[in-house]
């Protein structure tokens, strides 16, 4: 497959798991929340793990370096530290409390289930068919709609603010973390950037 295939396969992935999580939310009052929380977590497997992997070495015959997952040897030592100064430091002054369950959530489900998809997966194919600019300006519109679009399906519009402050904080999000894929050529130092955020500013404004 050729690079604009590569990429349209890519958005194809996002749209579909975008419209049953969509559907899902705007369904809730046949669902559970306990239940749609076990249909999230199944999607989150299938869409942003196992099908990327899927493709990309059964149709584009590609390994986990066009993932963004392989680090080389010489940065272990300095993402090992900035993993301990990011995750781990800041709780000795915000607490401990159910650290390690939030963190086994943000690994399979949240802030490294999207790192692989949205930067290792989709902004890679993204960049290869329109170069790095653009590229990352499409994927980080992308990754503030995936946003936009579960507040909205699950929540109406009836917080236009809240809406527009999230989506504005996704894109530039979307930006920041990016670009350290771009520079880094790998998606770890963007995990634990994304995990971090995703882990205290919670417990500092709760």
């Amino acid at each position: 497959m050729d690079k604009k295939q590569n990429a349209l396969i890519a958005l194809l992935v996002f749209s579909i798991e975008r419209i049953i999580v969509s559907i899902i939310n705007l369904n809730r009052v046949y669902f559970s929340q306990s239940i749609r929380l076990l249909f999230f977590n199944i999607l989150t497997i299938i869409f942003l793990w196992v099908l990327p992997l899927f493709i990309v070495y059964r149709f584009e015959h590609r390994d986990l370096e066009s993932l963004g997952l392989q680090v080389p040897k010489s940065k272990h030592i300095l993402y090992l530290s900035f993993g301990v100064l990011g995750i781990l430091v800041p709780s000795f002054f915000l607490g401990f409390q159910n650290l390690f369950v939030d963190l086994f959530e943000q690994i399979l489900f949240i802030g490294l289930a999207e790192e692989v998809f949205y930067r290792g997966y989709l902004m890679t194919r993204l960049c290869e068919w329109k170069g790095e600019k653009l590229g990352l300006f499409l994927n980080s519109i992308i990754f503030s709609l995936a946003h936009i679009t579960f507040i909205i399906s699950n929540e109406g519009v009836r917080h236009p603010m809240f809406i527009a402050a999230t989506a504005m904080q996704t894109f530039f999000g979307g930006v920041i973390l990016g670009y350290i894929f771009l520079r880094e050529g790998n998606i770890v130092p963007g995990v634990i950037v994304h995990m971090s955020t995703n882990l205290y500013l919670q417990r500092i404004f709760s």
